[in-house]
């Protein structure tokens, strides 16, 4: 929702960029893929994300998530990447 722009090194996390800008608001309660509170909807950019692990993957599983949500404190970008952005947006 603040649509801001960061740049982010090869295999960063998604929750060590929300660690430097806490002024986003996003909610990270567990921060190790055990509450779903940290949710994001992947809108465009998904293959410049490494895929969901099994926990991860079992974690959105419970919470009957789609298959273009992740989590934000598990997600992270590929090496490799050759897309210019990846837009997320947070659950409701």
């Amino acid at each position: 929702p603040s649509s801001r722009s960061f740049q982010v090194a090869p295999g960063e996390r998604l929750l060590d960029v929300l660690d430097d800008h806490p002024e986003l608001g996003m909610p990270l309660g567990c921060r190790s893929a055990n509450c779903g509170t940290c949710r994001v909807r992947v809108l465009s950019g998904a293959e410049a994300l490494l895929p969901a692990d099994e926990w991860e993957a079992s974690i959105l599983d419970l919470h009957a998530a789609g298959s273009d949500e992740r989590l934000g404190c598990q997600l992270r970008f590929k090496a490799d990447v050759s897309v210019p952005a990846v837009t997320l947006d947070r659950m409701p």
